[in-house]
């Protein structure tokens, strides 16, 4: 029979007629084995021989036992070492685990607004730009690392306890690169909470390290923090969006509060009944609503294309007088073309009758006259000229709380929310202006965001954060912010 050929490429050189298989060392005959087994038992002896003698003697006898003791002690120290570190990550929850366990985030803290409890604020979509993702709660470990499900098409993926700086992070798939890559300063963004829909605006874009955890903790103010996870290694692209009060396109809205249309941002600034008699045109009278109007496109808009009307409670529709819109000094209406970025003041002038009536009026205003076209909508509180009842004490202020929870410690309240002025004057605020009170016991205020008297301008929303001592031993208390009140349970 012929030997077996060696295959070169083998990494092994195994000999099929070698039967011996002892490794590293090949003796030639049994007499060689024996020979080295005799050498081995000699060197044993030796061996025992040393130790004995190493022992006998105390001093070092003494060395050895507290060497031993030592290395014990080292090996003790690392086995206790290792538990730890492999405890901290076998019980880390992966992603379902932890997404399970923040699913369902709770707040001691319940508040009632007209004895009507006001949700938590926890974030269920989120829409960027015409993009809309599901979001879905998780923890965010030590190191800032997100376990999340990157196969999760269309999710966002919410750091569970950020309710006042919302953080939310976006997988960096090429479809929300994308997204990034187009987003610009003054963007919507919009969060869809237990609460209600709240909108912001892209304020800036900028990369931070991808441990850096100083934005989660970080919740002094009503913002929503974006993060592209997984785009360049060790750093991270944010964009961060701050709170923005302002007008739903084709809703009803409050005066001086902005709307955003598609291309243009609309805010009223003033409105004014004109008798015509004090100017001269006796039998007529003229109704003007002052506005700002800013082309927030990149194209000229042509302001032969907008369209205005103002109508009464009995659905009465009054079409644009460009001749009332100049009527006592007023700026009139808009005309020619308007480039990118431009602001123009301007006044939308009506002829009306002696017996408007009120005690409300609707504003209207749109870049076209085509059917889908987004509308600016705007309530104006109007008291007619013949006489009637009294009207209620105009609003001052429109208060509203987004969130209310503890510190960490425990020892302090926070609560968090919007108050704009719904007046035509100034408003100062005060800390006077701002209780705390559970049973017969007033909290006192640590600290405001901003930092207090408040200045708001007529129109304008300031967002703020109050932080209070906790109430000790009430289950209730009462927040009140210039005379509006709101119930807060389980402090």
């Amino acid at each position: 029979m012929a030997s077996p050929q060696r295959n070169s490429s083998d990494d092994w050189d195994f000999n099929a007629d070698d039967s011996d298989t002892t490794w590293e060392v090949k003796h030639p005959n049994t007499k060689g084995r024996a020979s080295l087994a005799n050498d081995g038992r000699a060197v044993a002896s030796e061996l025992s021989r040393f130790l004995n003698v190493l022992w006998r003697n105390a001093r070092v006898r003494r060395f050895l036992l507290l060497s031993l003791i030592s290395i014990i002690g080292l090996c003790a120290m690392a086995c206790v070492g290792l538990a730890y570190y492999l405890g901290g990550n076998l019980f880390q929850p992966g992603p379902s685990s932890q997404a399970t366990s923040a699913a369902k985030p709770t707040t001691a803290v319940s508040i009632l607004a007209n004895n009507q409890p006001v949700p938590p604020a926890t974030p269920n979509r989120l829409k960027v730009r015409n993009t809309e993702f599901s979001v879905n709660p998780l923890v965010v470990d030590a190191k800032g690392q997100w376990q999340y499900d990157k196969n999760a098409k269309g999710a966002a993926f919410w750091a569970a306890g950020t309710l006042v700086n919302y953080v939310i992070g976006l997988h960096a798939s090429p479809e929300n690169k994308a997204i990034f890559d187009r987003l610009t300063p003054n963007d919507l963004i919009e969060l869809t909470t237990g609460a209600g829909t709240l909108r912001y605006r892209l304020n800036r874009l900028q990369t931070i390290k991808a441990d850096d955890l100083a934005l989660l903790r970080d919740q002094s103010g009503p913002q929503v923090t974006l993060m592209l996870m997984g785009d360049n290694g060790d750093q991270r692209r944010i964009g961060i969006a701050k709170y923005s009060d302002e007008g739903v396109p084709n809703a009803l809205s409050p005066m001086r509060l902005p709307i955003y249309l598609p291309e243009a941002r609309v805010r009223t600034t003033g409105d004014k009944f004109i008798q015509g008699a004090t100017v001269g045109q006796p039998g007529k009278n003229f109704y003007q609503v002052n506005f700002e109007l800013t082309n927030t496109s990149t194209r000229t808009l042509d302001a032969a294309q907008f369209v205005t009307q103002l109508i009464d409670p009995n659905g009465v529709k009054f079409q644009l007088s460009r001749a009332a819109a100049t009527t006592s000094g007023a700026p009139g209406w808009l005309q020619g073309q308007i480039g990118p970025g431009v602001t123009l003041n301007a006044s939308a002038g009506f002829e009306v009758p002696d017996s408007l009536a009120g005690p409300k009026l609707e504003w209207t205003f749109a870049l076209d006259s085509n059917n889908g076209t987004p509308v600016a909508r705007v309530t104006i509180p109007f008291r007619p000229t013949t006489p009637a009842a009294p009207a209620a004490p105009p609003i001052v202020a429109d208060v509203s709380i987004l969130n209310a929870s503890f510190s960490p410690e425990g020892n302090e309240l926070r609560v968090v929310g919007t108050l704009r002025n719904a007046s035509g004057q100034p408003l100062a605020v005060t800390l006077r202006d701002i209780t705390l009170i559970s049973g017969n016991n007033a909290s006192a205020i640590i600290n405001t965001l901003p930092a207090a008297p408040w200045n708001v301008q007529p129109g304008e929303t300031l967002a703020f954060q109050l932080t209070f001592n906790r109430p000790a031993g009430g289950a209730l208390a009462i927040l009140t912010i210039l005379g509006q009140s709101f119930e807060i349970g389980g402090v």
